[in-house]
C-alpha cells in the first residue's frame, strides 16, 4: 500500500507524463509539415522529401516517344550574316581556305529590333469664313486617350 505522498508523487508523475506525449505529439506533427499539408511555402521543404504524384502511370518512358516529329522554333527569315566557325588550329595556317571542309551544325542567333513610331494626331479647328461657324476634325475613333499603345506596338524589324 502507498502512503499519500507516494500516491501524490505518482499523480505528478502522470500528469507529466501526459503532458510530455501531448508535447511530443505536438512536435511530431510540426516535424512532419511540409508545403502539401500546411500553408508552408516550398522553399521551406526537406530536401529529398518524396512528393506523391497524381498522374497514373502510362507504362511508357518518360520524354518524347519514338515516331514523335519535333518541332523548333522557326526562323523569321533568311540569315543575313554567315559565320564560320573554324577550328583554332586554323588560324594563321598558310594553306587555309585550301583544305576540304563541310558544316557539321547550325546554330542560330536571332536578334529581334523593336522600332518605335510615334502618330500625333492633331484635331483640328477651323473658322469657315462663309458660314462663321467653327469646324472640328475628330480624332480615329480607336484612339480614345491622350496616349495609348496601338495594337501593334510592338513589332519585329527585318
Amino acid at each position: 500500500m502507498m502512503t499519500p505522498e507516494e500516491q501524490a508523487y505518482v499523480c505528478k508523475l502522470e500528469e507529466t507524463i501526459v503532458k510530455l506525449e501531448a508535447r511530443i505529439a505536438e512536435l511530431e506533427r510540426r516535424l512532419n509539415m511540409n508545403s502539401s499539408n500546411s500553408s508552408k511555402p516550398p522553399s521551406t521543404d526537406k530536401p529529398n522529401q518524396k512528393k506523391r504524384s497524381l498522374r497514373k502511370p502510362s507504362g511508357k518512358k518518360p520524354g518524347g516517344q519514338s515516331g514523335h516529329k519535333g518541332t523548333t522554333l522557326k526562323l523569321p527569315c533568311a540569315p543575313s550574316k554567315i559565320i564560320p566557325c573554324n577550328p583554332k588550329e586554323c588560324a594563321g595556317c598558310a594553306l587555309a581556305g585550301q583544305c576540304q571542309g563541310k558544316c557539321l551544325e547550325s546554330r542560330y542567333e536571332i536578334d529581334a529590333e523593336i522600332t518605335v513610331v510615334v502618330r500625333k494626331y492633331s484635331q483640328m479647328e477651323y473658322l469657315c469664313p462663309k458660314s462663321n461657324t467653327c469646324l472640328r476634325g475628330n480624332s480615329p475613333e480607336n484612339i480614345t486617350a491622350t496616349q495609348q499603345l496601338s495594337a501593334m506596338a510592338l513589332r519585329f524589324r527585318r
